[in-house]
């Protein structure tokens, strides 16, 4: 395992990319963290290399040495802890110490070499659920730090199907304020054992890399839950299936109801940022948000989820990122490749129960579910300015679009946007179109599709007595008849692509003369209602951009597709 979060062998990312992502986390952080950590307390140093427990521990030359000492200290607002580079620490760090806004109690590192690794599943008498576990604590930040639990021996009464990198609790504690999680290494995150044949046994699998999980127990009077939690500049690795999972286990979480109807000021996890990690190999999802509000997915890399490359121990199932029962949520500018998993499994894809879910400027290559999955019981689905290649070549659900009504009532979505995204397909595919659905709107997109390849080889349409409005969409080559003659100002063509059949979106912009050039129509103007607030501070309701960061023009123009410049 690499140090740091350096991509290794099978991506195409080089290490410019890693120092990129790393940089697009500092600016998250500075622009987005009001409390700034200040280093206002003690230092606490630990070695288990040349640390002495029974020393104070407040220097480097008389280290503490265990994370047993660690874990029997109450610490002050603005502490650190600072373990030592090239040390490992086995069993489990337990916090029970919180910091104050604007004193966040830090835990890193001190001194040069590779990352302290604390490792959860190398303690003798057995394994942890958790390497790292903090329960109903606040204001606290990691940094620097790699963390791994790989579990093989089980503690005594410890469940053989679960573990986690990093776990938060919050089991009735109230508010728990700013967590930040940054410059982290996560990985190999495995279960002694899981089962995931059936439906419920792939849902009760929740090992995770990182764990933040709310349980039942709330009122009106203390309502509990997450608030400002940074998860920046990591980078996360071989896990049995999450590799970031939000979200609580009461009847408000994932699985019960939905976000339509629930009071927002109680029960969400909010304020979410995740932006500029790299997830790479993992056997489930690379993010799930299950019970948030306001939440930013942006700038990270989702590389192989849905991963079975350990079959014993990995779920092979699972899309670069999804919400359930979430709302206002917003996903930019992330590049998933690689999906792999027998369903779901797309670059992204949105579950049941969400409210006002925004997707733009993603970059979707060789996902075996396909691009656009949108489940049921939602309202106010944005998917716009995005780039797929390649996606859907699953033999069964593998879907180019997929709207469905899959949801506790079985109960189809309203307000579905599709507009401005650019499709293309290699020799080969096949994916299908399918469409249960109440109102959905699919404008201004190109389906490029290369010979002996076709988009809708099947094709399911059940509108409920709804809409589903196919305008001024741009399609060459194969793609089904009764899609391609539905709405109005459809036409055929070559989008003339400067680089088309390239796994890179640079590939997908368009050729002066290109007939998508100028031929759009205003898109419907959806309504994203914490636009411009917040960690949305940068997010216009209508896009102001086109995929490649290009100002869309002043004057109205708008063209077929996810370019919106004037020719290259």
């Amino acid at each position: 395992m690499q140090h740091l979060g350096l991509p290794y062998s099978r991506g195409s990312l080089v290490g410019k990319r890693a120092a990129g992502l790393l940089a697009v986390a500092a600016l998250c952080i500075g622009a987005r963290d009001a409390a700034r950590s200040e280093t206002t307390g003690r230092v606490f140093y630990v070695s288990e290399s040349a640390g002495n427990d029974a020393w104070p521990g407040m220097s480097a030359e008389r280290p503490w040495q265990s994370l047993a000492r660690v874990n029997r200290e109450n610490f002050r607002p603005g502490d650190q802890i600072l373990f030592k580079a090239g040390d490992r620490f086995r069993g489990q760090l337990s916090l029970r110490s919180s910091g104050n806004p604007g004193q966040p109690l830090m835990v890193a590192s001190y001194g040069t070499g590779a990352r302290p690794l604390i490792d959860g599943a190398g303690d003798p008498d057995g394994a942890y659920e958790a390497a790292i576990l903090v329960r109903n604590q606040h204001d606290i930040e990691f940094r620097g730090l790699e963390v791994t639990n790989a579990i093989e021996v089980l503690r005594p009464g410890q469940a053989a199907d679960t573990a986690a990198g990093l776990l938060f609790v919050d089991d009735g504690a109230g508010v728990l304020s700013h967590i930040v999680l940054s410059d982290l290494s996560v990985h190999d995150v495995f279960a002694k054992a899981i089962a995931h044949r059936t439906e419920d046994e792939f849902n009760r699998v929740t090992v995770s890399a990182i764990r933040f999980v709310t349980t039942d127990k709330q009122s009106r009077s203390q309502p509990s839950y997450f608030r400002g939690i940074r998860i920046t500049g990591n980078r996360i690795a071989d896990t049995g299936r999450f590799g970031v999972q939000i979200g609580d286990a009461g009847p408000r979480g994932a699985g019960n109801g939905n976000a339509h109807g629930r009071d927002p000021e109680t029960g969400f996890n909010r304020d979410i940022v995740i932006a500029g990690n790299r997830f790479f190999e993992l056997g489930g999802s690379a993010v799930q948000l299950a019970g948030a509000s306001h939440a930013l997915i942006e700038n990270n890399d989702f590389d192989f989820s849905g991963s079975s490359a350990r079959p014993d121990r990995m779920v092979g199932r699972g899309s670069g990122a999804w919400v359930v029962n979430s709302r206002d949520i917003v996903a930019q500018r992330n590049r998933s490749r690689h999906v792999r998993g027998y369903k779901d499994s797309y670059g992204m894809h949105v579950d049941f129960g969400n409210l006002n879910v925004l997707y733009q400027y993603n970059y979707s290559e060789d996902s075996e579910g396909g691009f656009v999955e949108i489940l049921g019981n939602n309202r106010n689905i944005i998917w716009r300015y995005n780039v797929s290649v390649n996606d859907g070549h699953r033999e069964k659900e593998g879907n180019t679009l997929w709207f469905s009504s899959w949801s506790p009532r079985r109960t189809p979505s309203t307000g579905i946007f599709i507009y401005n995204n650019t499709v293309f397909l290699r020799p080969g595919l096949y994916p299908d179109l399918s469409f249960t659905v109440a109102d959905a709107r699919i404008w201004n997109n190109i389906f490029a599709v290369s010979h002996d390849a076709m988009i809708g080889e099947e094709m399911k349409l059940d509108l409920r007595g709804g809409t589903l409005d196919v305008r001024n969409n741009l399609f060459q080559g194969h793609v089904n008849s009764a899609f391609a003659a539905m709405g109005s100002g459809n036409r055929t063509g070559d989008p003339r692509f400067t680089a088309a059949g390239l796994t890179a979106p640079a590939g997908y912009r368009l050729a002066r003369g290109s007939p998508a050039i100028g031929a759009g129509t205003p898109p419907p103007p959806p309504s994203f209602p914490a636009a411009g607030k917040g960690i949305f501070a940068g997010i216009s309701a209508a896009a102001k951009t086109d995929f490649f960061g290009t100002p869309l023009p002043a004057d109205g123009t708008v063209n077929i597709g996810a370019y919106g410049g004037t020719g290259e």
